[in-house]
């Protein structure tokens, strides 16, 4: 049932509750300040942001974490319009003061405010930002305007055009007030190649007129402004509208005759459009006007066909695409006289065997000038003619009448003749060539006899040239005489054949048969024609084919062994060729008794051993232990001879065949077993017994014997062991006996599987602290064929506890560090090697007793500048006692040796000074001025302990300031991040004539306040400064790199004087 009282009143019998406290709150007290502009330039602004104080609210203690960050806006403001809430955009948001905005644009107005942020890990408390601060005006500098856009073209007419452009994508923040507008072109600049400013003004458009027809201009444009120039803009090229050619000059006369002229003539101005021709016109006299007489686009023409001593008149105009010119000037031009026409009826009077007489008309022109004599002129017309004279028309005689005798020719030749009339002008032209020819002769001497082919049976084919010169007329046969000459080869009890023959043959070629083989004639051949015979040719000699060489002696054998034979023999007669090559032909015994060979032949089932030149050879590839069957054959130009009796032979017995079928019957990490089969042949001798190799697959050449057996019992089968596991094998076996041993068989390969690796050796100790120890190990001596992937370290306590091996390391790496251990305490460590066959056996045990526990970190440590970049720390050593150690060993917290200090400029390299064990304070000399520095301290442990842990930083920055100087304070602990102690440095004006001068120096917000004299600015300080290091170490580091360059140097020096 539902409570129907009101709630908040009080009830008889019933306890008042208190209300509940209020939630923390962090909030930034009072309004903020204005940002601050330090600098400015044309694309960004230095603005400096008032530092906010932070206040925090808590009723039950406990103080929270919490952060403070700036949140910097900006908007543009434009001459026509205020400030707009929706145009702020965030232009930094983080916990510095000193902001730099880039990306800015020139000339520009901007509005600028900051607003503040809290952050805080609880939730529960509740954050309050003030409203923004108040709005603050400033503007970038102005600069220069851009590179405007290539000009444009806006319209074009024949000779002018008018370009237009616009203002640039970035003015500099300033109205444009003036335009230069620059073209390059004919008619605008005498170089076509340079630019003439041809307008300058307020407008954006310029009308450029006088320009020539289809010509193309090149254009850019600049802006100006009260700052400054822009830079020139990218050119454009445009082309003004193409016109019709202007006209040609008058053709000019390079060459001209009685009935032709050469002209000539240059190209116009194409006004924009390539010429695509020329029309030449003339004018003859005939009273028809101008005709036409050559179109096209050469620069010259020849008009030719002209009447003689007459005058012409031409006239030349040009075209392009857009049409043609005027008509050039008129050019008048007259013809010369001619020479005479040429002689008409040439015909022959009479010949002899030398000569021929002629005779003919003259010319029925002279050209205008009477005739003053003749030229004959001469040409062979045929091969006999030709051989004395030249074969062309040559001039042999002038006359002065139309009649003439020619001497001097060749018997039976034919020749063509022609005639030419001549003036006071010149020579005329030849008539029609008139064929003329001496009286016949006998012919001169054939060619000699070249042998065409030799038969077999002692025929020879025989040919010859006909004779140069039939002496005018046909032939009508030869007449062939063969005379014997003696023998090729010398062979006794040969008769010499008859002394000659004499053969009657119609063409120029014969076939004479039933000749002795290998003899020599001397053959001869004369022509005969209607006139008699002709002088014999040159005699030659002549060769019959020789005859097939005859059988040879039965061959010998000259040497045995397992495989092959070699077998000689003698050269057998020649039959007038000699022998020049032998085939030997081999066939096993037993193949050799089946009927299926000629007579004298070897059998069909032998095969050809041998063939060339010499009188042995050596026939491989034979089966061992084995009879066989030699014969051998001469062979010359004839053909091949008779086969020789035949040679019994017999081949020695050699080593066995390989085994066969070598295989594997069983695989171990370690070995295998093998097995083979007997060889196929044992090559006549039983086989003894067996050998077996093995050898790594990635290099064949490291074999060794494995297994050998012998071959009485029967077996063939082999255990190999002791391979390495993880690896690829081959194998390969191989028979003996008697004779010896055989070749290997094929090779078999095997893979074996991996194994486990070996036990790691003990492991090695070094770095021994209080709490750690660095523990190393070096791999097995086997991976068992499968490479190590991982190490597995355990770790045991020795302190009389109950406990077990625990693993503290796993991983690929040879060393591992073990940490969190307790100070003086022996532990025990073993290993175990893991690969991808799994886990080796744990190693041997190694033991180490870890040193006693670090020194506590020092306590309220302060930070005082001394001047003159000198910084004094000091310190108090806590009193605290070491934890008690569980070790039975402990002797307690192990005493101070010393300390160590560590400054740290910024984001450079640390400065760490030792000190000593009794001291509280330490000097660091050498500091930057200006940068921020980290401070803090820890002790050096005795006996191992190693160093104790890091005291809270400090941090300081050094900045101008009065010269009081007040005492060191303790700064808080706090952790890394949120409400970290950090130095804050305001800025401060000048301080006036009578104020002091100093260095300020102020940690974390109740930190303590410290004022020095200020440092004289260097330019190594400078330096030091901007790349965050100390003095001393950059100088330091330029010694180091000046004395490695002078090594360096000298080293080259040295290196080439070897």
């Amino acid at each position: 049932m539902a409570d129907s009282r009101a709630p908040g009143l009080a009830h008889p019998g019933e306890d008042h509750e208190a209300p509940p406290p209020p939630p923390p709150r962090v909030e930034v007290p009072g309004p903020l300040l204005s940002p601050t502009v330090l600098g400015e330039d044309s694309s960004s602004l230095s603005i400096s942001l008032h530092r906010a104080s932070v206040l925090q609210t808590s009723h039950d203690g406990r103080p929270r974490h919490f952060g403070l960050n700036y949140d910097l806006q900006m908007q543009q403001l434009h001459e026509d319009q205020g400030v707009r809430d929706h145009k702020w955009r965030t232009q930094y948001l983080g916990p510095e003061t000193h902001v730099r905005v880039n990306g800015l644009r020139p000339g520009r107005t901007y509005a600028i405010r900051v607003r503040v942020q809290l952050v805080c890990d609880d939730p529960e408390v509740e954050l309050a930002t003030p409203p923004p601060s108040p709005i603050c005006t400033t503007s970038t500098t102005p600069t220069p305007p851009q590179a405007p856009a290539a000009p444009g073209l806006s319209s074009r007419q024949r000779n002018a055009l008018k370009f237009k452009w616009c203002d640039p994508d970035e003015t500099g923040g300033r109205p444009i007030l003036e335009w230069v507008l620059q073209v390059a072109g004919p008619g605008v600049s005498e170089d076509p190649q340079g630019l003439h400013t041809v307008y300058r003004g307020a407008d954006t458009s310029f009308l450029l007129k006088r320009l020539a027809c289809g010509t193309r201009y090149t254009a850019r444009v600049k802006a100006i402004s009260c700052i400054g120039e822009s830079p020139w803009s990218p050119t454009c090229s445009v082309s003004t509208p193409a016109a019709v050619p202007a006209a040609p000059l008058a053709p000019v006369v390079v060459e001209r005759d009685a009935s032709s002229v050469t002209l000539t003539w240059h190209a116009p101005h194409n006004n924009g459009s390539d010429l695509t021709g020329y029309l030449l016109e003339l004018d003859d006299g005939g009273g028809d006007g101008f005709r036409f007489l050559y179109t096209g686009l050469a620069l010259s023409h020849r008009a030719a066909s002209l009447v003689s001593g007459a005058v012409h008149r031409f006239r030349l105009r040009a075209e392009n695409g857009v049409g043609h010119s005027v008509w050039s000037p008129v050019l008048e031009v007259g013809t010369a006289a001619t020479t005479p026409g040429e002689p008409e009826g040439l015909a022959r009077l009479g010949a002899t065997l030398t000569s021929v007489s002629l005779v003919w008309k003259a010319p029925a022109s002279d050209g205008g000038c009477p005739v003053s004599g003749y030229s004959v002129e001469l040409r062979p017309a045929c091969k006999a003619a030709a051989r004395t004279r030249p074969d062309s028309f040559a001039p042999v005689t002038e006359c002065s009448g139309p009649s003439c005798t020619l001497t001097s020719l060749s018997p039976g030749c034919r020749y063509l003749v022609r005639v030419a009339a001549r003036n006071e002008v010149g020579r005329g032209p030849t008539c029609v060539a008139l064929a003329v020819a001496t009286e016949a002769h006998v012919p001169e001497p054939p060619g000699p006899v070249s042998l065409v082919e030799r038969s077999a049976e002692g025929g020879l084919s025989l040919a010859w040239a006909a004779p140069p010169h039939d002496g005018g007329s046909g032939i009508t046969g030869y007449r062939l005489e063969l005379v014997f000459a003696g023998w090729q080869e010398a062979a006794e009890g040969r008769q010499p054949a008859q002394g000659s023959e004499v053969l009657a043959c119609d063409s120029g070629s014969a076939v004479v048969q039933a000749l002795e083989p290998g003899a020599l004639f001397t053959a001869r051949v004369c022509a005969l024609n209607a006139h008699g015979s002709s002088p014999h040719s040159a005699p030659v000699t002549l060769e019959t084919a020789p005859g097939r060489p005859a059988a040879p002696d039965r061959p010998r054998l000259l040497r045995a062994s397992g495989s092959d034979l070699t077998i000689g023999w003698s050269a057998p007669y020649g039959r007038g060729g000699g022998v020049r090559s032998f085939q030997l032909r081999i066939a096993p015994a037993a193949a050799c008794l089946r009927p299926e060979s000629l007579p004298g032949e070897p059998p069909r089932c032998s095969a050809q051993a041998y063939s060339g030149p010499a009188t042995s050879c050596t026939v491989p590839d034979l089966q061992p232990a084995t009879p066989y069957r030699a014969w051998v054959a001469g062979e010359n130009a004839a053909g091949k001879g008779e086969w020789s009796a035949p040679l019994e032979c017999r081949t020695q017995p050699v080593g066995p065949s390989p085994p066969q079928a070598l295989a594997v019957e069983s695989v171990g990490c370690r070995g295998a077993a093998l097995s083979w089969a007997p060889p196929a042949l044992d090559n006549g001798s039983p086989v003894l017994g067996y050998a077996l190799q093995a050898g790594p697959a990635a290099r064949r050449a490291g074999w060794r014997q494995v297994h050998v057996s012998d071959a009485a019992g029967g077996s063939c089968v082999a255990r190999v062991t002791g391979l390495d596991p993880g690896q690829e094998w081959v194998f390969r076996a191989r028979a003996w006996n008697e004779a010896g041993e055989g070749p290997w068989s094929e090779v078999v390969t095997l893979a074996l599987p991996p194994d486990v690796p070996d036990a790691p050796a003990g492991p090695t100790f070094s770095g021994r602290t209080g709490t750690s120890v660095r523990v190393q190990w070096e791999a097995p001596a086997h991976d068992g064929g499968s490479a190590i992937t991982a190490y597995v370290l355990e770790a045991w306590r020795r302190d009389g506890l109950a406990g077990a091996w625990t693993a503290v390391y796993s991983g690929p790496a040879t060393a591992a560090k073990v940490a969190d251990l307790p100070p003086d305490t022996e532990v025990a460590f073993r290993l175990r090697a893991c690969s991808a066959a799994g886990a080796s056996a744990a190693g041997s045990v190694a033991a180490v007793v870890t040193g006693p526990p670090p020194p506590p970190p020092p306590r309220r440590v302060a930070a005082v500048d001394d001047g003159g970049g000198v910084l004094r720390v000091s310190w108090e050593d806590g009193q605290e006692a070491a934890e008690p150690s569980t070790a039975t060993n402990s002797a307690g917290p192990p005493p101070c040796t010393g300390h160590e200090v560590e400054v740290r400029p910024g984001k450079g390299r640390p400065v760490r000074l030792p000190g000593a064990a009794a001291a509280a304070s330490a000097r660091v000399p050498g500091l930057p001025i200006g940068v921020p520095l980290t401070v803090r301290v820890r002790r050096v442990g005795g006996r191992e302990a190693g160093h104790g842990a890091w005291s809270v930083p400090v941090r300081c920055v050094v900045e101008s300031a009065g010269a009081a100087e007040p005492a060191p304070a303790e700064a808080a602990p706090a952790p890394a991040g949120v409400g970290e102690p950090e130095a804050v440095v305001p800025r401060r004006r000048r301080a006036g004539p009578g104020a002091a001068s100093g260095m300020a120096l102020r940690v974390g917000a109740t930190g303590p306040v410290a004022k020095a004299r200020p440092r004289k600015a260097t330019m190594l300080s400078g330096v030091a400064r901007a790349a965050g290091l100390r003095e001393a170490d950059l100088a330091t580091a330029g010694w180091a790199l000046a004395i490695a360059a002078l090594l360096l140097s000298a080293l080259g020096l040295w290196s080439r004087s070897d």
